[in-house]
């Protein structure tokens, strides 16, 4: 069994990775090598360095025994691997006030498509890397808004999450942390700069709106969406949709591919993406959500999680707080 391990553990390495073991290191230590090079890891001592390689040699182990079982969907190999799960947690940034104002709430019956994936269709932008700021808000609104626009005029315009980072402050706190709906709730009343315009810091910065010589979109507030799976369809149906997940989980940080249906990922709500399709695979039933740690992240900087789930939850509560512009 343990040989069997050790051959997971190479094989989640993929491409990436070698084998190239000398006298004096471990195999672990090769990987660990390659792991700081391709990431650009850079520490500030051999006892960070020490301590990185030990949490990093206890992820890829937990790794591989995932993917020796038969699961839905693999983990591998990222940029968090040599983090703590606590230490990621921290990055998470989506923060709901203990006020939220009632709103206009999406159809919760009507016809949907069998699938739909709004990246084919050309309403999606590349995917980002948020850094470590807790800007996930911010890319949650603005690529919900990016697809309206898109659905409203057949143009695809790249709008500035820097923007709601620097100058959102109704309940909104740039890089500690904020909430889509009340950045909505801003943008209905302020247009939004092009990002070429205002481009993405990864920190806090003096609100610069004014400098825009180009402004866009002024939505005109927003739908909040019915926590079912067949609400959640019906809204995708339209635009792509902000979504609100439980990113806290080991499954969530080291997901690499497959549709994630695991109790591990919990309903505690920190973590705003982009709902961007849903469809089916080999009988299951799963959304496609795209994130903002780069593409090095999961399925290219997606993951898939299935329909599943607890009732009005979800797994990783994905059915429980989303929403997506009125334009």
């Amino acid at each position: 069994k343990s040989l069997a391990l050790w051959a997971v553990v190479f094989a989640i390495a993929g491409t990436y990775f070698y084998f190239n073991a000398t006298p004096t290191t471990t195999p672990m230590e090769d990987m660990y090598s390659e792991y700081v090079a391709m990431y650009r890891k850079s520490y500030q001592s051999s006892e960070e360095y020490a301590m990185r390689f030990k949490i990093f040699s206890e992820n890829v182990r937990l790794i591989a025994e995932h993917n020796e079982q038969d699961s839905s969907y693999e983990m591998g190999v990222n940029q968090f691997t040599d983090w703590t799960n606590l230490e990621y947690r921290r990055m998470l940034g989506y923060v709901r006030p203990d006020n939220v104002e009632a709103t206009e709430m999406a159809p919760e019956d009507g016809p949907y498509f069998d699938s739909i994936d709004w990246v084919k269709k050309g309403a999606v932008n590349a995917v980002q890397n948020q850094g470590q700021c807790g800007s996930c808000w911010a890319f949650g609104t603005i690529g919900t808004v990016e697809g309206a626009h898109f659905v409203a005029t057949g143009k695809l315009l790249k709008y500035s999450e820097q923007e709601l980072v620097d100058c959102c402050h109704d309940q909104c706190a740039g890089c500690n942390g904020g909430f889509q709906n009340n950045a909505m709730t801003w943008l209905s009343k302020n247009p939004i700069c092009l990002e070429s315009e205002y481009k993405y810091t990864a920190r806090d910065g003096t609100c610069r709106k004014q400098s825009c010589t180009t402004q866009g979109v002024v939505i005109k507030g927003f739908n909040t969406v019915p926590t079912t799976a067949d609400g959640l369809r019906r809204a995708l149906s339209v635009m792509p949709v902000s979504v609100t997940v439980d990113a806290g989980s080991s499954a969530f940080q080291n997901y690499k591919s497959g549709i994630l249906a695991d109790t591990s990922c919990r309903t505690n709500l920190n973590h705003a993406v982009l709902g961007v399709g849903y469809g089916t695979e080999n009988g299951k039933n799963y959304f496609t959500i795209k994130n903002s740690w780069g593409a090095s992240w999961g399925d290219h900087g997606f993951i898939r999680i299935s329909d599943g789930g607890p009732a009005g939850k979800g797994y990783c509560g994905v059915l429980m707080d989303n929403s997506y512009p009125k334009v």
